[in-house]
């Protein structure tokens, strides 16, 4: 694989985490274990799956935070949670279809553009999920 194939491969948490760990000349094994994870679980977070637990993100600000900004944790927390596969949706038939025809719809624009419809279906939809522990969960009605 080539570096530039390699860096592309990157999830969007994936290029925090491994501008992290190469900033603080830490190899997967160390960052891992720092992390309290498996060096496969940090493997997939930067390549496959783009997602760490609560714990774990916990974990990775505890000891890298003082590398972030404040706006650069609130970014990995909330890539974390957005590819959480903790996140829960309601189980009305209309917001499923309504999510599918978004994930669609965001392979397509731009993450400024998604952040801005992001923003007026929040503000056009009742609040079906509440943050917990650093997930996504749904509310049982």
């Amino acid at each position: 694989m080539t570096p530039e194939a390699e860096v592309t491969s990157l999830t969007p948490l994936g290029k925090y985490l491994r501008r992290l760990r190469i900033d603080a000349e830490c190899s997967q094994e160390a960052m891992a274990d720092l992390l309290g994870i498996s060096v496969k679980d940090l493997s997939l977070a930067e390549t496959k799956t783009g997602t760490l637990k609560a714990d774990t993100l916990d974990a990775l600000f505890q000891h890298f935070g003082k590398r972030l900004t404040i706006a650069q944790r609130a970014d990995i927390r909330r890539l974390a949670e957005m590819f959480s596969p903790d996140l829960r949706v309601p189980s009305k038939p209309g917001y499923r279809n309504l999510l599918l025809s978004c994930a669609k719809a965001l392979e397509q624009i731009s993450e400024s553009e998604a952040m801005v419809a992001l923003a007026q279906l929040k503000a056009r939809l009742p609040d079906p999920v509440v943050p917990h522990s650093g997930v996504l969960r749904e509310v049982k009605e």
